[in-house]
């Protein structure tokens, strides 16, 4: 019975069989296959590094505080040890906080100081403050120069977060407290060494005002007319001056503790009015000196 052609080696009943494989000597390159991962084989090149935050070493595109709809969301601001600097010097040069005494830059002087962070408080009623291994109360005027220049040597990054107290007489007196301070902290910084800042200013500021509805302009205009033109000439001023700047513009600010629910908003079309707690625009404020978000960018900040 002839035999038919078949599959060689699978020693079926009707086809042929070749019989035993002679046995062959193994290799050096036998014993080093399957030992090879991607990255180390002869012509992958060297294996990429990993970043330690698992991004880019420029900083992150997210931070700690904010949730999205494509990622699970994460406990609001968990307690971090110090990150190093970039060029990997350690983190031990603090982060000036102007406005620390009251408002955002109160929970902006208590975020830094629960991960672990050197603040310098700055505020004119900075004695009220006690001097612990973490914040340093510096007592001084943000219209001078001096005092100034005097806060900001030898700091990491600035957060400004001055305020003012709302009073019937700023519905027609001008206001010029953002500009003048912000003019003063911007040669200082300009002569030393300090080049980031992030700077909190106010949703209907600057191009945010375009967010608004008719009726938001209306009324917004009516009420904070004159203390949002000083923040108008406030950011013009931060944009055109070469630092590593971000504006910040949280919508109407509540007292409540952190929500979870923070959104960072980057795109123009997204920015709205809303509701955001204090502390929620703090840990927001600290994750983008700690992880450098949005250099020379404009957010708003919303739930």
């Amino acid at each position: 019975m002839p035999f038919r052609r078949g599959v060689i080696g699978q020693g079926k009943e009707g086809t042929r069989s070749p019989g035993p494989r002679p046995i062959r000597k193994e290799t050096a390159h036998d014993r080093t296959r399957g030992q090879e991962g991607r990255g180390n084989r002869p012509n992958d090149g060297p294996a990429r590094p990993v970043h330690p935050h698992g991004g880019p070493p420029q900083g992150r595109s997210r931070g700690a505080c904010e949730t999205a709809a494509d990622t699970p969301r994460r406990p609001l601001c968990p307690p971090r040890a110090p990150q190093p600097l970039r060029g990997h010097a350690q983190l031990t040069q603090p982060i000036l906080i102007i406005g620390a005494t009251s408002g955002i830059g109160a929970c902006a002087v208590d975020e830094a100081a629960s991960r672990g962070l050197p603040v310098r408080a700055f505020a004119r009623s900075a004695g009220t403050l006690d001097k612990t291994d973490l914040v340093e109360p510096v007592a001084g005027d943000a219209r001078s120069a001096e005092d100034i220049g005097a806060a900001l040597s030898g700091t990491r990054a600035v957060i400004y977060a001055l305020g003012i107290k709302e009073r019937l007489s700023m519905l027609w007196e001008e206001e010029t407290l953002f500009s003048d301070t912000t003019r003063v902290l911007l040669d200082a910084m300009q002569a030393g060494d300090t080049r980031r800042l992030v700077a909190v200013t106010g949703f209907g500021a600057g191009r945010s005002r375009s967010a608004m509805s008719a009726l938001e302009r209306i009324g917004h205009r009516a009420i904070l007319g004159k203390p949002y033109a000083d923040k108008d000439r406030q950011e013009a001023m931060i944009v055109e001056s070469p630092l590593d700047w971000t504006i910040v513009r949280p919508v109407i600010l509540t007292k409540g503790s952190r929500s979870g629910k923070l959104k960072v908003l980057r795109d123009p079309a997204s920015w709205r009015n809303g509701l955001v707690s204090r502390r929620d625009v703090a840990c927001y404020l600290v994750d983008a000196v700690e992880d450098d978000l949005d250099i020379r960018a404009d957010v708003v900040l919303a739930r």
